[in-house]
């Protein structure tokens, strides 16, 4: 289990990254790229189908779909997803990899972690008991038992 976690979180780890090498200085997209939001383009439509490329419409609309979230969920869960968004590319900048293909650091996993901890424990505090067994069952960054 210990190992599906490191897994689950090198994985969101690596896609921020993979947002942020697609972006040329400042965040802005290198010239001729799509704009950000725009299919293909970073955090953009599907992403090419790498999880943790969705922008926050679209895993709203995924997460509304999937646990029938009211209006006022949207809502809250709107923000939740921000700030998720904001704390996982806060822990990119401050736990920069050195090269393409090389690991996080254990200092950056355990960031990424916490910071996807928090997000996870604000979800579940907006859901009813029937949405959070469905997140959990959805959510790869669940905590998971004991944690």
């Amino acid at each position: 289990m210990k190992r599906l976690w490191i897994l689950a979180i090198s994985l969101t780890f690596a896609c921020a990254l993979s947002v942020s090498a697609q972006s040329g200085p400042g965040g802005a997209p290198p010239a001729g790229a799509p704009a950000a939001g725009g299919p293909g383009g970073p955090g953009g439509g599907s992403g090419g189908g790498v999880p943790g490329n969705e922008t926050v419409d679209d895993q709203l609309k995924s997460l509304t779909t999937q646990l029938d979230l009211s209006e006022s969920q949207q809502a809250s869960a709107r923000a939740i997803l921000e700030e998720k968004q904001k704390l996982i590319l806060g822990v990119r900048d401050k736990y920069p990899v050195a090269k393409p293909g090389s690991p996080p650091s254990q200092e950056g996993i355990a960031a990424m972690t916490k910071a996807m901890t928090t997000v996870h424990n604000k979800m579940l505090g907006i859901l009813n008991d029937e949405q959070k067994k469905k997140f959990d069952a959805i959510d790869v960054i669940s905590p998971g038992p004991g944690k």
